[in-house]
């Protein structure tokens, strides 16, 4: 059966085919990499060719919103239908695709779509847009999906290691962690995600310190974490193995991480989301 309220959330949140098979009413607006050769998709199964292209690159690629004609293209047939939207992007401090859905929002129906500013990104934008798939099933109206999705958005929190802070610097996202900028190689900076921005949590002087300051920042008490990685896999085993062990009764989760993240944290980055 046809929803009556379809969600439409941006291709940061990385969402698998199989949450895209569960539900069917979400739709995926994409944002894109721009390399001087030619632009890229974000999806996850483009990072094979996007790290080698990223390797081979003489200059660091830009990351480009999608148009709010990209939005329109979602937004206008459901309403027309007699259907209505619920938006859920990443955080408007990271990026202009909220300001984008805003706008086509606008020239549609506004009374008919609701565009929600997660301030989070990847698998915190993900989590929310899998909450608001199950409200829809449960029938909820949309003003009562919208109050609860931005509930839970103010109580994500993501914490990163990145293997260096060069990719945040030349992105132009590095916030208050500019202030690692100039530290000795071996310092290890964590950081973490607060009111849309990425900003300083701690620096240490070892790998092994850097993982137990990210558990550390998990709740014993924690229901759902992701962990998430580009191209460092083992490691987020290894992090996803520590914090079971501190966190008995959460589901744990490991996803990647795909091109506009990774063009603003570069690879080797892993991170841990706890969303509920």
């Amino acid at each position: 059966m046809e929803q009556k309220i379809r969600l439409v959330t941006d291709s940061t949140a990385y969402l698998p085919a199989k949450t895209l098979q569960k539900y069917p009413f979400i739709d995926i607006v994409p944002l894109s990499v721009n390399f001087e050769d030619g632009n890229m998709l974000d999806y996850v199964e483009n990072n094979s060719i996007f790290v080698e292209k990223l390797e081979n690159s003489d200059n660091l690629p830009t990351t480009s919103r999608p148009s709010p004609e990209q939005f329109l293209e979602v937004f206008r047939p459901v309403v027309q239908a007699g259907g209505e939207v619920i938006c859920i992007t990443l955080s408007s401090k990271l990026s202009g695709t909220y300001e984008s859905a805003l706008t086509a929002a606008g020239e549609v129906d506004e009374e008919k779509i609701t565009v929600i500013d997660s301030k989070v990104t990847a698998a915190g934008l993900a989590y929310l847009a899998e909450q608001a798939a199950e409200l829809v099933l449960q029938g909820k109206k949309r003003k009562e999906i919208v109050d609860i999705i931005t509930e839970k958005a103010e109580k994500i929190k993501i914490v990163l290691i990145p293997a260096t802070l060069e990719y945040l610097k030349k992105g132009g996202r590095i916030g208050g962690a500019k202030a690692f900028l100039g530290t000795i190689m071996n310092i290890k900076p964590i950081l973490y995600v607060t009111d849309g921005k990425v900003e300083a949590l701690d620096k240490v002087r070892t790998t092994k310190k850097a993982l137990a300051r990210l558990v550390d920042e998990m709740p014993a008490d924690a229901k759902r974490i992701v962990v998430a990685h580009l191209m460092a896999p083992e490691v987020a085993e290894k992090i996803k193995a520590l914090i079971a062990n501190k966190v008995t009764n959460a589901r744990i989760d490991v996803v990647e991480l795909g091109p506009v993240i990774s063009v603003h944290v570069g690879p080797g980055v892993v991170g841990a989301i706890l969303c509920d």
